[in-house]
């Protein structure tokens, strides 16, 4: 069993975008600024195919998690928490800068930054990252064997919810944990 399958409204309407269209661009009915994005990812180096994958990878955590997108492979969550996206065979997302051209220091690379909650896809801090940085709720978009960083303020307590919203594993800051399966994590209360 897939543990997360993206909305099957945002999926329906991804694809009828594109089966409507000639192809994937014809999803930027759906994501206006898509081209946009991809642009900025071939100028800072990829080839089409890898923007074009990055670009559909966005639009999946998107449809996940919520929010916009801010850079070729970031997604502003509610202003509380940002999803930044690693491309295949590399250990953390690359810094394309914002859409306004301004680059964040991202809080996530190289150990988790104080104030910051930070949830990886892969072990040791490696792979497509979620900077919490505000109190809320956040969507776990993968499964399988990740890791955490909880760098809040002390004794802050961040919840892991299954998917019905009951607690299943807890963290009180500081604390971190190198080799976490996020299998059964639908959601994370950062504080």
């Amino acid at each position: 069993m897939v543990k997360r399958i993206f909305s099957l409204t945002a999926a329906l309407t991804i694809a009828t975008a594109v089966a409507a269209g000639t192809g994937p661009s014809a999803a930027a009915d759906v994501f206006p600024d898509r081209h946009g994005f991809m642009a900025q990812a071939t100028t800072a180096g990829l080839d089409a195919t890898q923007a074009e994958w990055l670009q559909l990878e966005v639009e999946r955590y998107l449809a996940t998690t919520g929010g916009r997108q801010i850079a070729p492979n970031k997604i502003d969550v509610r202003g509380g928490a940002e999803v930044r996206i690693a491309l295949p065979g590399e250990t953390s997302p690359r810094e394309f800068g914002s859409s306004s051209g301004t680059a964040k220091i991202p809080s996530c690379d190289g150990g988790t930054a104080y104030g910051h909650f930070c949830a990886y896809s892969g072990t040791f801090g490696s792979g497509s990252q979620i900077d919490m940085y505000k109190c809320g709720t956040y969507r776990i978009p993968w499964s399988g064997r990740g890791s955490w960083g909880n760098n809040q303020t002390e004794g802050t307590v961040a919840l892991f919810l299954d998917n019905w919203g009951l607690p299943i594993d807890s963290s009180r800051a500081p604390s971190n944990n190198h080799f976490y399966d996020w299998t059964p994590v639908h959601d994370v209360i950062n504080c």
